[in-house]
Formats: structure tokens, sequence, C-alpha cells
């Protein structure tokens, strides 16, 4: 799951993104729960942040609980 957004990163800056927008990946689905999910893309995306400082990350999530579950995780 990691490695998703680590290629998803670099495939963006090959592109000269400026800005990628994620969906919680695998959330619900894939024997991730959300809170699963919700740590490891937080924990990679802030590793891949310090790695691309040029591109704006966005994660979008599902709904409130899970915007509330995000926020605890800071």
């Amino acid at each position: 799951l990691a490695g998703c957004y680590k290629e998803s990163m670099k495939q963006a800056n090959l592109l000269k993104a400026t800005s990628v927008a994620f969906p919680l990946i695998s959330a619900g689905g894939n024997g991730y729960s959300p809170e699963k999910a919700l740590s490891v893309a937080i924990q990679r995306l802030c590793i891949e942040e310090k790695n691309y400082p040029h591109i704006s990350i966005i994660l979008a999530l599902h709904n409130n609980d899970w915007l509330d579950m995000a926020l605890k995780k800071e």
C-alpha cells in the first residue's frame, strides 16, 4: 500500500505535476481497515512530502469519521 503512494509520487514528479490528489487507497477493501489505510497513507505521504516539497499532496477522505481519525493521528 505504501508503495502505491511512493510510486504515484515518483510518477507525478516525472510528469512535473504541482499537485496530486489521492483517495484513501484500499480503505475498507483488500483487507485494510480505514484506520490501517489511513495510518499507512499519513506515514508514507509525510515522507513523500519531504521528498517532493514542490508537489502539493491532497488526501481525499470518504466521510467526517475518517477525517476525525486523520486529525487524531497528526
